[in-house]
């Protein structure tokens, strides 16, 4: 595979270096896109860096990484062009792959084909969002992790919807604080779930999100913690499944626009009266707004 990416170099400053981390058993070629060239075997370090010593725009590529790939905290990355088209990009996860590149303001419409672990793969990339991205084709039914994907990603949204509203993720198991702190995040979800065992913060502080979110067939998830906690503007029509959850502590707290029954569009795990005390427990701290649970049992 190759996967290409373009750094800007606006000044020559301490700054203005592109960092690689590669898996220490990798081979592969590194292209630097001013003439240098270099070539990486597994008896050498895994942390690459190269300076450019002079103010311009230039097209890296990475040809053939094995493992892992990661770019972090590489300032001066502004795109990714290309993921590539071998196979073997799914060999390695995106643990962190662009994780506080604050500059990255593009990537592909298109996503890498079985990527598994996406974990804090755009983390920190405060401009992702700047200028206007389209993620309505990425393939993104082999994700099973995507534990802070886009956390801290304040730019997301900026310029209206960027195309996750009917993404397929069949088989994925965690999205805590997958687009926590996603402050200009505001998009209708419609998603089945049917690995999902872990959604903690997934929501937190997106405080401009008040579209209508549904997530059905959650049939993993017993514990909700947190999950829209802070999104003060959130009223959309949440249809969230519930029915298999024990507790959903904190899952609304601080939402201050809330003002619904969510009993009305939620499915709520049907308690006995035995379980009067758990049921007071899951709904500690449910909602700063009016919201009402007529309907729960």
């Amino acid at each position: 595979m190759q996967l290409i990416v373009e750094v800007v170099d606006a000044a020559v400053t301490s700054q203005s270096t592109l960092t690689v981390l590669l898996d220490p058993t990798d081979t592969c070629v590194i292209n630097w896109g001013d003439g240098e060239v270099q070539y990486v075997t597994n008896e050498q370090p895994s942390i690459y860096t190269h300076t450019y010593s002079a103010n311009g725009v230039y097209r890296a590529s990475i040809i053939n990484p094995i493992q892992r790939i990661s770019f972090y905290g590489s300032v001066v990355l502004t795109h990714v062009l290309s993921w590539g088209n071998s196979p073997e990009l799914a060999r390695f996860p995106g643990y962190g792959m662009f994780e506080q590149c604050i500059n990255l303001v593009g990537i592909p419409s298109v996503f890498p084909a079985n990527l598994v672990l996406a974990v804090s793969m755009f983390s920190g990339c405060r401009n992702l969002g700047s200028i206007p991205i389209d993620l309505s084709g990425w393939d993104t039914t082999s994700i099973g992790n995507a534990r802070s994907m886009f956390k801290g990603c304040i730019s997301l949204g900026m310029h209206g919807p960027v195309g996750i509203r009917y993404w397929n993720l069949p088989y994925l198991s965690e999205a805590s604080s997958m687009f926590e702190g996603c402050v200009s995040l505001n998009e209708p979800i419609s998603w089945n779930l049917p690995s999902l065992a872990k959604v903690d913060y997934m929501f937190r502080s997106c405080s401009l999100l008040n579209s209508d979110i549904s997530m059905q067939n959650m049939t993993s998830l017993s514990n909700i913690y947190a999950m829209f906690m802070d999104c003060i503007d959130l009223n959309g029509t949440i249809n969230v499944d519930t029915a298999h959850a024990v507790s959903m502590r904190y899952m609304f707290y601080n939402c201050t626009s809330l003002n619904q029954d969510l009993a009305a569009t939620m499915s709520f795990r049907k308690l006995g009266q035995g379980d009067v005390a758990t049921r007071a427990c899951s709904l500690e701290g449910f909602a700063g707004g009016t919201t009402k649970l007529t309907g729960a049992n």
